[in-house]
C-alpha cells in the first residue's frame, strides 16, 4: 500500500511525524508500512462511516482517535474493563466522525 500521509522526522524528540488531516472527509489516509521486530505496524485514518478490508491473518487494532463502529472500539475501554485488541482481518467501519488506528500484522 502506498502512503497517502506527508511523513517528516525534523523534531527534537526525535522520530517520525505522521501529518494526517484529522477534519477531512477523505475515505482513506493510510501511512507506510515498517516491520518492527518481525509484525509490520502501519496506521490508518477512515472518513465518517468509511469501510476498509483487512486481509485475514493474526492483526491487533489500536484505535487512537474515534471508533470503529462496527467492532465496537473506541480509543479507551469502559473504566475497570480490558478488551481484546486482536482482529482475524475482514470489514472495518470507522463511526460519525472518523477513525484513526494503528494495525499491527504477524
Amino acid at each position: 500500500m502506498t502512503s497517502t500521509v506527508d511523513i517528516t522526522s525534523d523534531n527534537p524528540r526525535g522520530g517520525l511525524n505522521l501529518h494526517f488531516d484529522l477534519i477531512s472527509d477523505t475515505p482513506l489516509q493510510k501511512s507506510e508500512s515498517w516491520l518492527v521486530a518481525g509484525r509490520t505496524l502501519q496506521f490508518f485514518k477512515l472518513g465518517p462511516h468509511a469501510e476498509l478490508n483487512i486481509e485475514a491473518g493474526c492483526h491487533y487494532l489500536k484505535v487512537v482517535i474515534g471508533t470503529l463502529e462496527n467492532l465496537k472500539l473506541s480509543c479507551f475501554a469502559p473504566p475497570f474493563s480490558r478488551r481484546k485488541t486482536r482482529f482475524d482481518g475482514g470489514l472495518v467501519v470507522a463511526g460519525d466522525k472518523g477513525a484513526l488506528f494503528a494495525l499491527v500484522s504477524e
